[in-house]
């Protein structure tokens, strides 16, 4: 952060150096944040945030509710990354995942210091909650960037805050922006950004706030088992130069494979909000761990089944070793998508059913068992296989 130190000499050359600020005028700077929710921030020469676009739909979901303008890009970039996480946007159980960063600016010198303070806050963000993430140069990636530049012969950092604003404001013609002042590239990019936020409608933004619960409350229990086992030693640092160069040497592949994957949980989601059935709901559902298990049970084996056309099977295999009994099962059964639960039936007649919860891609079956004269519900939590 820079500020001005003028020592008391004399009157003419305080007002001296005042008045080559006020020409000077404000240094504006274009954050970009690309995870899918992407967003673009502007920050002062104060790394304070003055204004901010959501450029997709699920930028606006995970902002919902926020306000980031007034902080700084650091109490911003925490505030909205951890509701990504919240949300699941970046899943704390595989290392498929990047944030593409980026510092835009229209200086004529680099902004070195600040693009490294940037990485390093992003970095060490990541590294502190021990997720596996990836944090790369977004005007490495970004062809749109850096094929702007190419053309219009700018550098990489111009280039991003022209994208920025031909982006969002149609109007701005890129082959003759260079006759635009910064200043004024700047202040239409301000506009241009405030218009984008003031044009989402209450009913946009009461849509999305229920989306972004569902989403939170999806991910809540995988949130809770990493936390655990956080607290408990049994996550430890990701090798980030390894990922790091992994994720580099098939970058299209990974990003393209883990957006996809999203896609169809987020679809997922949408369609539990519309009262849907989501067509993305079939396919196999293996078992991942289980809540409040006595210990003398063992789950050997629990794959649920869901087939497109509302057909299933349950297969099971759980260990007593109190009563040194094993009792299992395979059996048919049907199944439908009813309140944000999936009742399976072992009789298409039957009114008896058993509710899972839809939890994103994973199932929740609340198995209750007596004990001693005392009542034990047990969560078991399945999660969908990768489809072959």
């Amino acid at each position: 952060m820079r500020k001005w130190i003028i020592a008391p000499l004399i009157i003419v050359l305080i007002v001296t150096l005042m008045a080559c600020q006020k020409d000077k005028g404000t240094n504006y700077f274009v954050i970009g944040l690309k995870v899918n929710p992407d967003i673009d921030f502007i920050i002062d020469d104060n790394d304070k945030v003055v204004s901010y676009a959501l450029k997709n739909e699920d930028a606006k979901i995970v902002a919902a509710s926020l306000n980031l303008i007034g902080l700084t890009y650091q109490q911003a970039l925490v505030l909205y990354m951890d509701e990504v996480i919240k949300t699941g946007y970046i899943d704390a159980t595989t290392d498929m995942q990047a944030v593409l960063i980026s510092l835009g600016h229209l200086k004529d010198a680099p902004e070195q210091k600040r693009t490294t303070d940037v990485f390093n806050f992003m970095f060490d963000y990541f590294k502190e909650r021990l997720l596996p993430v990836v944090v790369l140069n977004q005007l490495t990636y970004d062809t749109s960037i850096s094929e702007l530049a190419q053309t219009l012969n700018l550098s990489l950092e111009h280039a991003k805050v022209y994208q920025a604003l031909a982006l969002l404001d149609p109007s701005f013609l890129i082959d003759s922006s260079q006759k635009n002042s910064h200043k004024q590239i700047f202040q239409n990019l301000l506009n241009a950004q405030k218009s984008s936020l003031e044009a989402i409608t209450s009913i946009e933004k009461q849509a999305f706030n229920a989306i972004k619960a569902e989403l939170v409350e999806n991910n809540q229990i995988s949130l809770e088992m990493f936390e655990e086992k956080k607290a408990n030693d049994q996550v430890l640092l990701p090798l980030y130069s390894e990922l790091r160069t992994a994720y580099q040497t098939s970058f299209e592949q990974r990003s393209n494979d883990y957006a996809q994957a999203k896609m169809e949980w987020i679809t997922n989601v949408k369609d539990i909000i519309r009262g849907e059935t989501p067509s993305y709901l079939a396919g196999e559902y293996v078992y991942e761990y289980a809540i409040n298990l006595p210990s003398f049970y063992v789950i050997n084996t629990y794959i649920v089944t869901l087939n497109a056309d509302g057909t299933g099977r349950v297969k099971d295999s759980i260990t007593s070793i109190r009563y040194s009994q094993t009792t299992s099962g395979n059996n048919a059964c049907f199944w439908s998508f009813v309140d944000g639960q999936v009742h399976i039936r072992y009789r298409q007649d039957s009114t008896y059913y058993d509710p899972f919860e839809v939890r994103g891609n994973r199932l929740i079956y609340t198995w209750t068992i007596w004990e001693d004269g005392v009542q034990i519900p047990i969560k078991i939590v399945f999660k969908k296989a990768p489809m072959s």
